[in-house]
């Protein structure tokens, strides 16, 4: 059971950093607009990439946490962040995948900015959330 409540924590904090890694690439963005930025643009990108994390969370969460799990624990690489890394992003684009085939008109969402940010995101959470984190809770398990 503690083994499953760190695993837990550890997913959540990889959100939480997701969130913020995709806020500063939405600021990034509107700096290179060929718009001025003032403060309300700005105030707009945090609130797009916290509201597309909690979509992301709400209905992606379930079916990435179960598998992420398994094969963290089943398949162990020499560099675990790597591989946690990697596995990160490759559900994310799997489950994404998945939801396009399910809805037929979520292929728009595949173009968008935000999907890019969004696979950046998952693929620079473990190296941001960093080592040592990752040492205490998953190496415990």
């Amino acid at each position: 059971m503690k083994t499953i409540l760190r695993y837990i924590l550890y997913t959540l904090l990889l959100v939480l950093i997701e969130t913020v890694i995709c806020i500063l690439l939405f600021e990034v963005e509107l700096l290179f607009a060929k718009y001025e930025v003032d403060q309300w643009q700005i105030g707009k990108a945090v609130r797009n990439g916290i509201q597309i994390n909690m979509v992301r969370f709400i209905f992606y969460y379930l079916f990435y946490a179960v598998p992420l799990y398994f094969l963290v624990n089943k398949i162990i690489w020499k560099r675990r962040l790597i591989q946690i890394a990697f596995f990160n992003c490759i559900l994310y684009i799997g489950i994404s995948l998945l939801y396009c085939g399910v809805f037929p008109g979520a292929f728009e969402f595949l173009s968008a900015d935000f999907f890019y940010f969004l696979i950046l995101a998952t693929f620079l959470s473990p190296f941001v959330l960093g080592r040592k984190v990752q040492q205490k809770l998953l190496n415990s398990m």
